[in-house]
């Protein structure tokens, strides 16, 4: 715009205005009035550019921080160039003739790297040893030539580690007694059976728990356990494994109790919860996202797949601990946990976790 005109930038020069009449001064009035508002106009659309910037800056760290990669490793340093040679400082020849620059040195391949020493191997005093003495044969402990024979000299011992998987098949005899008297009160005696776990099966203990720590543990599904099984030479059927883990849930009630007892009487627990991907079934088995909850005191730690991410699910985790007592609660900032403690009365007090309230002063 011409600062004393107000007419815009046109490379004309425009005569000036007469304000004698009563008209021209409107006129004039009214481009001032125009300008000013120009002016205004402009500052509010500069505003809001500027907090739509903000905005976007906002929306793109919340997508980052809950969306993206959850990692606080920060980037490092770029290490400082080694000092010049005198080679490298010495001035140019004469003729111009500028030298090939030196090679890059190699980079360093990752693991051992040639020459080094060998690492020791780790110890494993977990497993306790079997002995097994190897003999020579008799006609060997003799010189080759002269045929005298060898004299004994101790044993060269090595370790060695193996794993062993072939099914058994256990026949167990119990002895039974008939009585040689005449009382009414005798009669035939057997020894004890072997214990088992669910009753009229052959499955032994060792099946059913290695089934538990490969399903449940190792999340491996039934159909490659029972393949694993029949290689091995045990052949079961996918009807009777599944049936047994199900007949196995009822004998873990009594030990859950005893955990939530625990838990119950811990003055500290630390809660967390993660997404937890499920496979429905049928179509009344709900959604396939479900809630891996933890709850972690001194004593035990449990693990509880809920369908939601509520504060009724967080309820349901900590059970008695949400009931009994002032319970000091370590989570982090979900709203589940600041609804439970709300309606719990004051008997719950959270404490946010460092790790959460260490993200606010790297932003």
């Amino acid at each position: 715009m011409d600062a004393e005109r107000g007419w815009p930038e046109s490379g004309v020069d425009l005569p000036e205005a007469d304000l004698s009449c009563d008209g021209c001064r409107c006129f004039a009035e009214f481009q001032r009035t125009l300008v000013e508002l120009l002016g205004r106009t402009q500052q509010e659309l500069n505003e809001t550019r500027e907090q739509k910037r903000v905005l976007e800056a906002q929306v793109a760290e919340f997508q980052r921080t809950q969306f993206g990669r959850q990692s606080e490793v920060q980037p490092q340093p770029a290490e400082p160039p080694p000092p010049a040679t005198p080679a490298e400082s010495a001035e140019p020849p004469a003729d111009g003739d500028t030298p090939d620059p030196a090679p890059e040195p190699p980079k360093r391949r990752r693991g051992r790297q040639p020459g080094s020493k060998t690492p020791p191997r780790k110890p494993r005093k977990q497993l306790p040893p079997q002995r097994e003495r190897k003999e020579l044969p008799e006609e060997e402990r003799c010189c080759p030539q002269c045929g005298a024979p060898y004299r004994a000299a101790g044993y060269e011992r090595s370790q060695l580690f193996e794993i062993g998987w072939d099914a058994v098949h256990r026949e167990i005899e119990r002895a039974r007694y008939r009585p040689t008297c005449q009382c009414p009160e005798a009669g035939m005696v057997t020894a004890p059976p072997e214990p088992r776990v669910l009753a009229n099966t052959q499955l032994g203990v060792s099946v059913w728990a290695t089934a538990l720590v490969q399903v449940f543990a190792f999340f491996r599904t039934q159909a490659r356990l029972l393949r694993d099984w029949d290689a091995a030479g045990l052949e079961v059927s996918v009807s009777t494994l599944s049936a047994g883990l199900r007949l196995l849930q009822p004998l873990f009630d009594a030990w859950i109790a005893e955990l939530d007892r625990w838990q119950a009487e811990a003055t500290v627990l630390q809660a967390d919860e993660t997404s937890w991907r499920v496979q429905p079934l049928g179509p009344d088995d709900g959604p396939a996202r479900h809630w891996l909850w933890v709850l972690v005191t001194h004593k035990a730690v449990r693990f509880r797949v809920l369908a939601t991410r509520s504060a009724a699910d967080a309820r349901v985790l900590l059970g008695a601990a949400a009931r009994d007592g002032p319970r000091i609660v370590v989570c982090d900032r979900w709203s589940a946990y600041k609804a439970l403690a709300k309606a719990c009365g004051g008997l719950l007090k959270l404490a946010f976790c460092w790790a959460h309230q260490r993200r606010d002063f790297r932003r």
